[in-house]
Protein backbone atom coordinates (compact mmCIF):
# COMPACT_ATOMS: atom_id res chain seq x y z
CA UNK A 1 0.00 0.00 0.00
CA UNK A 2 3.19 2.43 0.43
CA UNK A 3 2.58 3.13 -3.80
CA UNK A 4 -0.92 5.33 -2.36
CA UNK A 5 1.07 7.70 -0.34
CA UNK A 6 3.03 10.47 -2.43
CA UNK A 7 6.89 11.48 -1.44
CA UNK A 8 6.95 14.10 1.36
CA UNK A 9 9.43 16.35 -0.57
CA UNK A 10 11.97 18.14 1.48
CA UNK A 11 12.08 21.86 1.68
CA UNK A 12 15.20 24.15 1.56
CA UNK A 13 16.73 26.87 3.71
CA UNK A 14 14.90 29.70 4.59
CA UNK A 15 14.62 33.26 2.52
CA UNK A 16 12.84 35.09 5.74
CA UNK A 17 12.93 33.99 9.24
CA UNK A 18 9.74 35.27 11.48
CA UNK A 19 9.60 36.11 15.20
CA UNK A 20 6.38 37.56 16.87
CA UNK A 21 7.85 40.77 16.76
CA UNK A 22 10.26 41.45 13.25
CA UNK A 23 10.74 39.43 10.18
CA UNK A 24 14.28 39.44 8.44
CA UNK A 25 15.25 38.87 5.11
CA UNK A 26 18.02 36.15 5.12
CA UNK A 27 19.43 37.07 2.01
CA UNK A 28 20.65 40.50 2.79
CA UNK A 29 19.94 40.51 6.63
CA UNK A 30 17.90 43.21 7.24
CA UNK A 31 15.13 42.86 10.37
CA UNK A 32 11.99 44.80 9.67
CA UNK A 33 9.67 45.48 12.97
CA UNK A 34 6.87 47.49 11.72
CA UNK A 35 4.02 47.15 9.26
CA UNK A 36 2.83 48.95 7.02
CA UNK A 37 1.62 51.60 8.96
CA UNK A 38 4.41 52.37 10.87
CA UNK A 39 3.28 50.44 14.10
CA UNK A 40 5.04 47.78 16.02
CA UNK A 41 3.62 43.94 15.21
CA UNK A 42 0.90 43.04 16.24
CA UNK A 43 0.79 39.74 15.78
CA UNK A 44 1.09 40.47 11.62
CA UNK A 45 4.85 40.04 11.20
CA UNK A 46 4.26 36.50 9.41
CA UNK A 47 1.44 37.76 7.22
CA UNK A 48 3.49 41.11 6.55
CA UNK A 49 6.49 39.18 5.47
CA UNK A 50 4.68 37.06 3.04
CA UNK A 51 2.57 39.96 1.75
CA UNK A 52 5.91 42.79 0.97
CA UNK A 53 8.73 39.58 0.87
CA UNK A 54 7.36 36.38 -0.30
CA UNK A 55 7.40 35.23 -3.72
CA UNK A 56 6.57 31.64 -5.61
CA UNK A 57 8.59 29.36 -3.98
CA UNK A 58 9.67 31.41 -0.73
CA UNK A 59 10.18 29.32 2.41
CA UNK A 60 9.83 30.54 5.88
CA UNK A 61 11.08 29.94 9.29
CA UNK A 62 8.40 30.83 11.97
CA UNK A 63 8.81 31.22 15.89
CA UNK A 64 6.34 32.94 18.75
CA UNK A 65 2.57 33.47 18.19
CA UNK A 66 1.28 34.97 15.61
CA UNK A 67 -2.23 35.63 16.56
CA UNK A 68 -3.46 37.78 13.75
CA UNK A 69 -3.14 34.49 10.61
CA UNK A 70 -3.47 34.87 7.37
CA UNK A 71 -5.90 36.50 4.93
CA UNK A 72 -4.57 34.88 1.34
CA UNK A 73 -5.26 36.84 -1.64
CA UNK A 74 -7.88 38.63 0.47
CA UNK A 75 -9.19 41.84 -1.48
CA UNK A 76 -8.86 43.99 1.44
CA UNK A 77 -5.60 45.51 1.80
CA UNK A 78 -5.94 47.71 4.37
CA UNK A 79 -6.16 44.50 6.92
CA UNK A 80 -2.11 44.20 7.94
CA UNK A 81 -3.03 40.02 8.31
CA UNK A 82 -3.85 39.98 4.54
CA UNK A 83 -1.31 38.86 2.67
CA UNK A 84 -1.55 39.95 -1.50
CA UNK A 85 1.16 39.93 -4.05
CA UNK A 86 0.75 43.08 -6.39
CA UNK A 87 0.56 41.88 -10.18
CA UNK A 88 0.15 38.38 -9.53
CA UNK A 89 -1.85 35.19 -7.48
CA UNK A 90 -0.34 33.83 -3.79
CA UNK A 91 0.95 31.15 -4.26
CA UNK A 92 3.67 28.14 -4.05
CA UNK A 93 5.28 29.24 -0.26
CA UNK A 94 6.35 26.94 2.44
CA UNK A 95 5.81 27.83 6.23
CA UNK A 96 7.89 25.62 8.79
CA UNK A 97 7.93 26.06 12.55
CA UNK A 98 11.05 26.16 13.94
CA UNK A 99 9.96 24.89 17.79
CA UNK A 100 9.53 21.67 18.90
CA UNK A 101 6.30 19.75 18.85
CA UNK A 102 4.03 22.65 17.17
CA UNK A 103 4.77 25.38 19.56
CA UNK A 104 5.24 27.86 17.01
CA UNK A 105 1.74 29.21 16.47
CA UNK A 106 -0.76 31.54 14.07
CA UNK A 107 -4.08 32.70 13.79
CA UNK A 108 -6.56 31.30 10.77
CA UNK A 109 -5.36 30.51 7.56
CA UNK A 110 -8.10 32.09 5.29
CA UNK A 111 -7.62 30.88 1.69
CA UNK A 112 -9.63 33.09 -0.98
CA UNK A 113 -10.25 32.71 -5.14
CA UNK A 114 -7.13 31.86 -6.37
CA UNK A 115 -4.40 31.04 -4.26
CA UNK A 116 -1.91 28.86 -5.62
CA UNK A 117 -0.10 25.43 -3.34
CA UNK A 118 0.89 26.19 -0.05
CA UNK A 119 2.44 24.21 2.94
CA UNK A 120 2.09 25.22 6.43
CA UNK A 121 4.13 22.54 8.48
CA UNK A 122 5.52 21.75 11.85
CA UNK A 123 2.55 24.15 14.06
CA UNK A 124 -0.55 24.98 15.59
CA UNK A 125 -3.01 27.10 14.01
CA UNK A 126 -5.16 28.89 16.39
CA UNK A 127 -8.91 29.51 15.64
CA UNK A 128 -10.35 33.11 16.42
CA UNK A 129 -13.87 32.91 18.51
CA UNK A 130 -15.33 34.97 15.61
CA UNK A 131 -13.89 32.24 13.06
CA UNK A 132 -15.79 29.27 11.69
CA UNK A 133 -12.70 27.08 11.30
CA UNK A 134 -8.88 27.70 11.57
CA UNK A 135 -8.42 26.79 7.97
CA UNK A 136 -10.88 28.05 5.58
CA UNK A 137 -11.34 28.14 1.71
CA UNK A 138 -13.93 30.65 0.57
CA UNK A 139 -17.03 29.81 -0.97
CA UNK A 140 -17.02 29.15 -4.45
CA UNK A 141 -13.13 30.21 -4.26
CA UNK A 142 -10.56 27.59 -6.36
CA UNK A 143 -7.60 27.00 -4.25
CA UNK A 144 -4.51 25.29 -5.45
CA UNK A 145 -2.73 21.88 -3.30
CA UNK A 146 -2.79 22.76 0.29
CA UNK A 147 -0.62 21.07 2.60
CA UNK A 148 -0.93 20.62 6.35
CA UNK A 149 1.45 18.09 8.26
CA UNK A 150 2.10 17.84 12.04
CA UNK A 151 -0.66 20.58 12.85
CA UNK A 152 -2.47 20.89 16.17
CA UNK A 153 -5.59 22.96 15.92
CA UNK A 154 -6.83 25.16 19.26
CA UNK A 155 -9.27 27.67 19.72
CA UNK A 156 -8.08 31.07 21.27
CA UNK A 157 -11.77 31.50 23.11
CA UNK A 158 -12.50 27.75 24.32
CA UNK A 159 -15.72 29.41 25.11
CA UNK A 160 -17.35 29.94 21.48
CA UNK A 161 -18.90 27.82 19.65
CA UNK A 162 -20.50 25.78 22.09
CA UNK A 163 -17.57 25.49 24.18
CA UNK A 164 -15.67 23.74 21.43
CA UNK A 165 -14.04 26.91 19.91
CA UNK A 166 -14.79 26.70 16.54
CA UNK A 167 -17.73 25.23 14.06
CA UNK A 168 -14.50 22.93 12.12
CA UNK A 169 -10.93 22.54 12.27
CA UNK A 170 -10.88 22.50 8.15
CA UNK A 171 -13.11 23.49 5.92
CA UNK A 172 -13.07 23.42 2.14
CA UNK A 173 -16.07 25.48 0.71
CA UNK A 174 -14.23 26.03 -1.82
CA UNK A 175 -12.30 23.80 -4.10
CA UNK A 176 -8.64 22.65 -3.61
CA UNK A 177 -6.44 19.65 -3.53
CA UNK A 178 -5.48 18.47 0.41
CA UNK A 179 -2.42 16.72 1.76
CA UNK A 180 -2.72 16.07 5.44
CA UNK A 181 -0.40 14.30 7.93
CA UNK A 182 0.16 14.42 11.28
CA UNK A 183 -2.93 16.07 11.92
CA UNK A 184 -4.56 16.43 15.52
CA UNK A 185 -8.10 18.02 14.91
CA UNK A 186 -9.86 19.78 17.91
CA UNK A 187 -13.56 19.01 18.83
CA UNK A 188 -15.22 21.28 16.86
CA UNK A 189 -20.03 21.27 17.22
CA UNK A 190 -19.33 19.86 13.33
CA UNK A 191 -16.67 18.92 12.02
CA UNK A 192 -12.48 17.99 12.18
CA UNK A 193 -12.12 18.40 8.11
CA UNK A 194 -15.44 19.14 5.57
CA UNK A 195 -14.03 19.59 2.40
CA UNK A 196 -16.09 19.87 -0.78
CA UNK A 197 -14.82 18.43 -4.48
CA UNK A 198 -11.40 17.86 -3.94
CA UNK A 199 -9.10 19.02 -7.14
CA UNK A 200 -6.36 16.02 -7.57
CA UNK A 201 -5.34 13.19 -5.54
CA UNK A 202 -5.78 14.31 -2.04
CA UNK A 203 -4.29 12.47 1.43
CA UNK A 204 -5.74 12.24 4.90
CA UNK A 205 -2.59 10.40 6.96
CA UNK A 206 -2.46 9.61 10.45
CA UNK A 207 -5.27 11.91 11.25
CA UNK A 208 -6.77 12.04 15.12
CA UNK A 209 -10.07 13.18 16.26
CA UNK A 210 -12.46 13.46 18.79
CA UNK A 211 -15.61 15.29 20.43
CA UNK A 212 -16.90 15.73 17.10
CA UNK A 213 -20.86 17.36 16.87
CA UNK A 214 -20.94 15.26 13.13
CA UNK A 215 -18.12 13.67 12.06
CA UNK A 216 -14.29 13.44 12.02
CA UNK A 217 -13.64 13.53 8.09
CA UNK A 218 -16.58 14.56 5.39
CA UNK A 219 -15.33 14.66 2.16
CA UNK A 220 -18.62 15.51 -0.31
CA UNK A 221 -18.89 15.86 -4.25
CA UNK A 222 -21.66 18.26 -5.10
CA UNK A 223 -22.82 20.75 -7.95
CA UNK A 224 -23.44 23.20 -5.54
CA UNK A 225 -20.24 23.47 -4.30
CA UNK A 226 -17.99 23.95 -8.15
CA UNK A 227 -16.42 21.16 -10.46
CA UNK A 228 -16.41 17.56 -9.76
CA UNK A 229 -13.86 16.28 -7.70
CA UNK A 230 -10.81 14.46 -9.65
CA UNK A 231 -8.53 11.89 -8.60
CA UNK A 232 -7.81 9.06 -5.95
CA UNK A 233 -8.59 9.79 -2.42
CA UNK A 234 -6.48 7.95 0.50
CA UNK A 235 -7.78 7.73 3.84
CA UNK A 236 -4.95 6.49 5.96
CA UNK A 237 -3.86 5.58 9.73
CA UNK A 238 -6.58 7.54 11.11
CA UNK A 239 -8.42 7.67 14.53
CA UNK A 240 -11.96 9.15 15.38
CA UNK A 241 -12.85 8.73 19.07
CA UNK A 242 -16.37 9.36 20.73
CA UNK A 243 -17.89 11.82 18.58
CA UNK A 244 -21.25 12.46 19.10
CA UNK A 245 -23.98 14.21 17.27
CA UNK A 246 -26.70 14.41 14.23
CA UNK A 247 -25.68 13.68 10.77
CA UNK A 248 -22.99 11.37 9.02
CA UNK A 249 -20.65 8.85 10.94
CA UNK A 250 -16.72 8.94 11.92
CA UNK A 251 -15.81 8.50 8.45
CA UNK A 252 -18.71 9.89 5.67
CA UNK A 253 -17.93 9.76 1.82
CA UNK A 254 -20.33 11.75 0.03
CA UNK A 255 -18.63 11.14 -3.52
CA UNK A 256 -15.77 10.95 -5.28
CA UNK A 257 -16.20 11.35 -8.63
CA UNK A 258 -14.38 8.42 -11.00
CA UNK A 259 -11.61 8.48 -8.63
CA UNK A 260 -10.88 5.27 -6.10
CA UNK A 261 -11.66 5.94 -2.05
CA UNK A 262 -8.47 4.06 -0.64
CA UNK A 263 -9.71 3.63 3.02
CA UNK A 264 -7.08 1.80 4.14
CA UNK A 265 -5.58 0.89 8.15
CA UNK A 266 -8.35 3.59 9.63
CA UNK A 267 -10.07 3.01 13.30
CA UNK A 268 -13.05 4.43 15.20
CA UNK A 269 -14.34 4.10 18.34
CA UNK A 270 -17.29 5.68 19.88
CA UNK A 271 -17.71 4.61 24.03
CA UNK A 272 -20.44 7.28 25.21
CA UNK A 273 -23.72 6.77 24.52
CA UNK A 274 -25.72 7.58 21.34
CA UNK A 275 -22.13 7.72 19.29
CA UNK A 276 -22.82 8.06 15.61
CA UNK A 277 -21.64 5.22 13.15
CA UNK A 278 -18.01 4.18 12.19
CA UNK A 279 -18.10 4.94 8.06
CA UNK A 280 -20.85 5.68 5.62
CA UNK A 281 -20.74 5.82 1.99
CA UNK A 282 -23.30 7.47 0.18
CA UNK A 283 -24.69 9.80 -2.59
CA UNK A 284 -26.82 13.19 -1.89
CA UNK A 285 -28.96 13.49 -4.58
CA UNK A 286 -30.74 16.44 -2.18
CA UNK A 287 -27.46 18.50 -3.19
CA UNK A 288 -26.99 18.14 -6.56
CA UNK A 289 -24.46 14.82 -6.47
CA UNK A 290 -22.13 14.37 -9.23
CA UNK A 291 -22.60 10.87 -11.05
CA UNK A 292 -20.35 8.27 -12.55
CA UNK A 293 -21.03 7.09 -15.40
CA UNK A 294 -22.52 4.06 -13.86
CA UNK A 295 -25.09 6.41 -12.54
CA UNK A 296 -23.67 6.40 -8.82
CA UNK A 297 -21.08 9.04 -6.81
CA UNK A 298 -18.24 7.29 -6.19
CA UNK A 299 -16.07 4.70 -9.14
CA UNK A 300 -14.95 2.37 -6.44
CA UNK A 301 -14.22 1.85 -2.45
CA UNK A 302 -11.70 -0.39 -1.20
CA UNK A 303 -11.50 -0.65 2.55
CA UNK A 304 -8.88 -2.34 4.17
CA UNK A 305 -8.07 -3.18 7.81
CA UNK A 306 -10.38 -1.49 9.62
CA UNK A 307 -11.73 -1.87 13.00
CA UNK A 308 -14.40 -0.28 14.77
CA UNK A 309 -15.65 -0.38 18.18
CA UNK A 310 -19.59 1.58 18.94
CA UNK A 311 -21.33 -0.15 21.88
CA UNK A 312 -23.58 2.59 22.15
CA UNK A 313 -24.02 3.60 18.92
CA UNK A 314 -27.32 4.82 17.46
CA UNK A 315 -27.35 3.83 13.76
CA UNK A 316 -25.15 0.93 12.27
CA UNK A 317 -21.63 0.89 12.35
CA UNK A 318 -21.07 0.89 8.71
CA UNK A 319 -23.20 2.00 5.89
CA UNK A 320 -21.96 1.59 2.04
CA UNK A 321 -24.24 2.45 -1.26
CA UNK A 322 -23.43 5.00 -4.30
CA UNK A 323 -20.30 2.96 -5.62
CA UNK A 324 -19.62 1.32 -9.14
CA UNK A 325 -17.58 -1.68 -7.31
CA UNK A 326 -16.91 -1.97 -2.97
CA UNK A 327 -14.71 -4.02 -1.95
CA UNK A 328 -13.91 -4.81 1.88
CA UNK A 329 -10.59 -6.50 2.83
CA UNK A 330 -10.47 -7.86 6.26
CA UNK A 331 -12.69 -5.84 9.38
CA UNK A 332 -12.99 -5.64 13.00
CA UNK A 333 -16.14 -4.39 13.94
CA UNK A 334 -17.62 -4.64 17.51
CA UNK A 335 -20.96 -2.72 18.85
CA UNK A 336 -24.76 -2.59 19.34
CA UNK A 337 -25.88 -2.23 16.37
CA UNK A 338 -25.25 -3.84 12.51
CA UNK A 339 -21.88 -3.85 11.40
CA UNK A 340 -22.53 -3.65 7.80
CA UNK A 341 -25.71 -1.77 6.16
CA UNK A 342 -25.59 -2.67 2.16
CA UNK A 343 -27.80 -0.76 -0.26
CA UNK A 344 -29.00 2.45 2.09
CA UNK A 345 -31.38 4.75 1.03
CA UNK A 346 -29.41 7.78 1.74
CA UNK A 347 -30.00 11.08 -0.14
CA UNK A 348 -33.12 9.63 -2.02
CA UNK A 349 -31.72 6.20 -3.34
CA UNK A 350 -29.32 5.23 -5.99
CA UNK A 351 -28.73 1.25 -4.56
CA UNK A 352 -25.85 -0.60 -5.28
CA UNK A 353 -25.94 -4.02 -6.89
CA UNK A 354 -24.46 -6.65 -4.66
CA UNK A 355 -22.88 -8.27 -7.46
CA UNK A 356 -20.87 -4.98 -7.35
CA UNK A 357 -19.90 -5.45 -3.36
CA UNK A 358 -17.47 -7.79 -2.50
CA UNK A 359 -16.03 -9.27 1.05
CA UNK A 360 -12.50 -10.51 1.46
CA UNK A 361 -9.94 -11.38 4.60
CA UNK A 362 -6.84 -13.22 4.66
CA UNK A 363 -7.35 -15.56 7.43
CA UNK A 364 -10.60 -17.45 6.87
CA UNK A 365 -12.25 -19.23 4.26
CA UNK A 366 -15.46 -17.51 4.74
CA UNK A 367 -15.73 -13.94 5.05
CA UNK A 368 -19.21 -14.94 7.38
CA UNK A 369 -16.90 -16.79 9.68
CA UNK A 370 -14.50 -13.46 9.95
CA UNK A 371 -13.34 -12.84 13.99
CA UNK A 372 -14.18 -9.39 12.86
CA UNK A 373 -18.11 -9.63 12.91
CA UNK A 374 -18.40 -9.11 16.68
CA UNK A 375 -21.50 -6.63 16.15
CA UNK A 376 -25.31 -8.12 16.64
CA UNK A 377 -25.65 -8.45 13.52
CA UNK A 378 -23.49 -8.83 10.46
CA UNK A 379 -24.81 -7.36 7.50
CA UNK A 380 -28.14 -6.28 6.51
CA UNK A 381 -29.48 -5.30 2.70
CA UNK A 382 -31.65 -2.50 3.05
CA UNK A 383 -33.12 -2.79 -0.35
CA UNK A 384 -35.36 -5.83 1.20
CA UNK A 385 -34.72 -4.89 5.14
CA UNK A 386 -33.15 -8.31 6.08
CA UNK A 387 -30.35 -9.66 7.56
CA UNK A 388 -28.26 -11.77 5.32
CA UNK A 389 -27.50 -15.18 6.64
CA UNK A 390 -24.07 -16.89 6.48
CA UNK A 391 -24.54 -18.47 3.36
CA UNK A 392 -25.71 -15.06 1.91
CA UNK A 393 -22.84 -13.07 3.17
CA UNK A 394 -20.17 -15.48 1.75
CA UNK A 395 -21.80 -15.31 -1.43
CA UNK A 396 -20.34 -11.45 -1.53
CA UNK A 397 -17.05 -13.13 -1.44
CA UNK A 398 -14.26 -10.97 -3.26
CA UNK A 399 -13.01 -13.43 -6.48
CA UNK A 400 -9.33 -12.35 -7.05
CA UNK A 401 -9.22 -10.66 -10.37
CA UNK A 402 -12.69 -9.62 -10.51
CA UNK A 403 -12.84 -5.65 -11.29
Amino acid sequence: MARLISRRVRVGQPDIIVTATSYTIVSTGQTITKNQYNQPFDGDALAQALRFHGFPGVVVHFSGNQHRGLKLNSNNPNQTHSVIWQGQDVKDFTILGTEPNRNAKIGDVFVFDKTGDFHIENATIMNHGGSFAPVLVSMNGIAGYIKLYDINFLPMDPAAWQGKGMKWNVRGHGVAGWDLRNVNFHKAVEHGAYIDNHQGKSYFINCRGSEMGRTMLQITNRKQSGPSAYGDLVIRNCVAMNNKGDGGSDYTIVGNGNGTVWFVNNKSFGATTGSQGAFTHWTDFGHGAYLTEGGHSTARLIIVNFEANHPNADRDHMAITGCDEAIMVNWDITGNKTALRLQGQFGGGNNMDLDKFGLYNYKQSTPSQHAGWKSWKKVRDDSTGQWLSDAEIDELEYIRGRG
